[in-house]
């Protein structure tokens, strides 16, 4: 049997930034939070492996898609930023005030 490791650090960092997105987003309630907020503290609490592993994937997996969609909100901001402001110094030389 193969053994199960778990960060649990690793998973309230996960949950706290899906939460924060849950809660910012609208998609959950006050009552649906502390739901969740309670399910995932009684899995810890229990020491279960199994359940804590999959409660780990779960928000694990949701918290890597939101890092993973900001990295390229960000890198997509950047890229604008460059754009109008190329675009602002074109205008500007074609228009001679430089």
């Amino acid at each position: 049997m193969t053994e199960i490791r778990i960060d649990i650090d690793q998973l309230r960092e996960d949950y706290r930034l899906v939460r924060y997105g849950w809660r910012v987003h609208g998609d959950w309630g006050s009552a649906e939070l502390s739901e969740a907020d309670r399910a995932i503290k009684a899995a810890i609490d229990s020491k279960d492996t199994e359940l804590i592993a999959c409660w780990a994937n779960w928000i694990g997996g949701m918290a890597n898609d939101i890092r993973a969609l900001s990295t390229r909100l960000r890198a997509f901001e950047e890229k604008s930023k460059r754009d109008a402001e190329e675009a602002r110094k074109r205008n500007a030389n074609a228009n001679g005030t430089v």
